[in-house]
């Protein structure tokens, strides 16, 4: 059996109130995981204190929670989602904890580069790192200016350009991939069947129509689908839990044991005190 080169860290991260459905995502994925993954739920406060500062006063949610996974990741290797994501199933249905790469999905329009939602890499993994100090060069230069500079350098590709500078973090992994070319990377697509955004393809990509057939699939229809992405606009067509009843299968995975323990996850009292930087 190939030894362990992604230990059982998992991260995710949300800095402020979460609504309902992030909860229920959170307490989902803490369940899923079980005991053997260790679930730290990063915010910007509580990682302040494991992790260095963000290289940058003023930074946009996601640009803050961008520099946070990258950090964690750096400092101790292992599995970084976003809170959106629907766990069905452990890490380990999707990492192979054997291998020494980065592991991921990838970005659809190109297919080529590494998303930034789903992550997992080993300790000390020098692209990771290397992906992390592209991010703050950009954040300290400016994005735009950053982005600007590495498209003409052709670093990017079409489908990327189209979402520049907003996806500025997915332009960093590139510059830091050409970078380090001898690290494996292994990037499953998002899209095909069982895998994350699979619903969304199926709906052409039509929030309210992708999420009202997701919490209408049944547990047969999910069964090989361990991971479950949501955008920000899919999320806002998510009804409350409760009002779906016991009529949707998914909705009763998310709703059940929401309370103490997400509470104290979410809470910052737990302190990571395996990150070091």
């Amino acid at each position: 059996m190939a030894a362990s080169r992604i230990p059982r860290r998992l991260y995710t991260f949300w800095d402020n109130d979460p609504p309902e459905f992030i909860s229920a995502c959170i307490g989902l994925l803490d369940r899923t995981a079980g005991s053997e993954w260790d679930l730290t739920v990063l915010t910007a406060e509580s990682a302040a204190r494991e992790l260095s500062p963000p290289p940058a006063v003023a930074l946009s949610p996601a640009q803050l929670s961008d520099w946070y996974r990258l950090s964690a990741l750096s400092s101790s290797g292992g599995v970084y989602l976003d809170a959106s994501c629907i766990a069905l199933a452990p890490p380990d249905a999707w990492v192979d904890r054997g291998l020494d790469a980065v592991q991921g999905f990838a970005f659809h329009p190109d297919g080529e580069t590494a998303d930034s939602w789903a992550i997992a890499a080993p300790a000390g993994c020098p692209l990771i790192k290397r992906w992390r100090d592209e991010f703050r060069a950009a954040l300290i230069r400016g994005v735009a200016e950053y982005c600007a500079e590495k498209e003409a350098a052709g670093h990017s590709t079409a489908g990327l350009s189209a979402s520049l500078p907003y996806l500025a973090v997915l332009l960093c992994f590139r510059v830091a991939r050409a970078a380090h070319p001898e690290r494996a990377v292994r990037l499953t697509s998002a899209t095909a069947p069982g895998c994350p955004l699979h619903h969304l393809r199926l709906a052409d990509w039509d929030p309210l129509a992708a999420v009202s057939a997701l919490f209408a699939a049944s547990a047969e229809e999910l069964a090989d689908t361990p991971l479950v992405k949501l955008r920000a606009c899919d999320r806002e067509c998510v009804p409350p839990l409760g009002a779906m009843g016991r009529g949707s299968w998914l909705a009763r995975q998310l709703r059940p044991e929401l309370g103490s323990r997400v509470d104290w996850l979410l809470s910052g009292t737990k302190r990571a005190e395996h990150l070091s930087f």
